[in-house]
């Protein structure tokens, strides 16, 4: 996505994976309430409400989700591997893995002329399934706090020219508690193996918050050429970085040096850095109606980061309407995905470290679809897609100390097959495949 135009009277939420999409006319009134469940233990309630009142139009969302997680049985972990070679019995496997979740996600849009606010806030509670040495433990936490405030303004400049913008603000709050090794566990120290009743215990915590500015400008030469241009400013920063630990973590992986019970940790010695960002993007597209069942799609995006650089992204689309109710489509686009500040300067940690000087992966996407409506009711989407990532961000294993870097290319390759017959008054089927 080269921008961020919403379209037009459309109230847009996203909702993750666990809420689902949310479309919302904006002219729209009512009260709409969901709930669902399934396997692990799975429930799901959602409630979507919009009204005008005058010149001003509320929407909003409020969901709870919470699951069990898979029910994965391990009858053997790293620590299981420990246990034989130093002769302790701390592994928890065979055993049952942990991997549950709960989230409570809470959305808010208010829109008055051409002004529009957005407002998220979200707190999720989870248990990973597996502690962050791969071993099953019963002390490991990563809760999170996130909010997201966005205002929007869109004019129309002229009869040709539209001029909109946002400021936006998002911030993260992060408190976990690891578990690295559990009760019982032998861990090498500098003075020799040293058993450790309460496992080796890490409580990390910071926050992070991205704050940005984007203008963008739409430019219709005629009904059937229009140019869209934009710039992005945004500033990221990590920061009030600390921790708590029984440990202080050496050079070398896994040997540890022991410091009694959990207590602060000088900021010299903590898992990571406050550290701060700055980077700059534009972009230029052109969407040209050739014929009127053919559009072109071309495309361009600049971004540059302070601390590793620039980045050029290029995209192209057709779209074909050959037939009353089918279409066929062919899109490429490359993207990047600039390496987080967790994978850029995690540090003195006893299972893995991070490397200030990793690139960005660079992913090129290729799609073929053709798209089908051949009644009213009943409409389909067969897609052919292939994705080729290149300076993939991998944890490497070393004999010292396991270290993020740029691997190798990964390539995926597949099918998806879409159907959805709608039965009229809000009330649909659908199903997917892909492979």
């Amino acid at each position: 996505v080269l921008g961020q135009a919403h379209d037009e009277g459309v109230f847009i939420a996203d909702i993750d994976h666990q809420g689902g999409n949310v479309r919302l006319a904006q002219n729209a009134e009512g009260v709409q309430v969901t709930a669902g469940a399934g396997t692990f233990e799975t429930k799901q309630a959602n409630l979507l409400f919009g009204k005008k009142f005058g010149a001003l139009g509320v929407s909003g969302n409020v969901n709870h989700y919470e699951d069990d997680g898979y029910d994965g049985y391990l009858t053997m972990d790293t620590q299981t591997q420990l246990d034989a070679l130093l002769g302790t019995r701390a592994s928890l496997a065979p055993g049952d893995m942990r991997d549950s979740v709960q989230k409570i996600d809470l959305m808010l849009t208010l829109e008055y002329g051409g002004f529009r606010f957005d407002g998220r806030f979200a707190d999720r509670e989870q248990t990973p399934n597996l502690g962050i040495s791969t071993v099953l433990n019963d002390g490991s936490e990563t809760p999170t706090t996130d909010y997201a405030l966005n205002l929007a303004y869109a004019r129309e400049m002229t009869d040709h020219f539209t001029l909109s913008g946002n400021a936006y603000h998002n911030y993260t709050f992060m408190d976990y508690t690891y578990q690295f090794f559990p009760d019982g566990a032998a861990l090498p120290t500098p003075d020799g193996l040293q058993v450790w009743p309460d496992g080796l215990l890490g409580e990390p915590e910071n926050k992070n918050t991205r704050t940005g500015l984007e203008l963008q400008g739409t430019y219709r030469i005629s009904a059937a050429d229009t140019f869209v241009g934009g710039a992005t400013c945004e500033f990221m920063r990590q920061y009030d970085v600390s921790a708590r630990s029984n440990y202080f973590a050496t050079p070398v992986k896994n040997v540890v040096i022991p410091r009694g019970a959990v207590s602060d940790v000088p900021y010299e010695l903590t898992y990571s850095k406050n550290v701060d960002r700055t980077f700059l993007a534009a972009y230029l597209e052109n969407l040209w109606d050739a014929r009127d069942n053919l559009r072109l799609t071309a495309g361009m995006r600049y971004d540059h980061y302070s601390d590793f650089g620039g980045s050029f992204n290029p995209r192209a689309g057709v779209v074909w309407q050959f037939h009353d109710g089918f279409d066929a489509k062919a899109l490429y686009g490359r993207a990047f995905r600039a390496p987080s500040f967790y994978e850029l300067y995690s540090m003195n940690n006893p299972s893995f470290v991070g490397n200030p000087e990793l690139n960005p992966e660079v992913v090129d996407t290729l799609e073929l679809s053709v798209g089908m409506q051949p009644f009213g009711l009943l409409s389909g989407r067969l897609t052919a897609f292939r994705n080729s990532i290149q300076d993939s961000i991998d944890l490497a294993t070393h004999e010292t100390q396991d270290v993020f870097e740029n691997g190798g290319d990964i390539r995926t390759q597949g099918i998806e097959a879409e159907c959805k017959l709608d039965v009229g008054k809000g009330r649909y089927l659908s199903m997917n495949y892909t492979y």
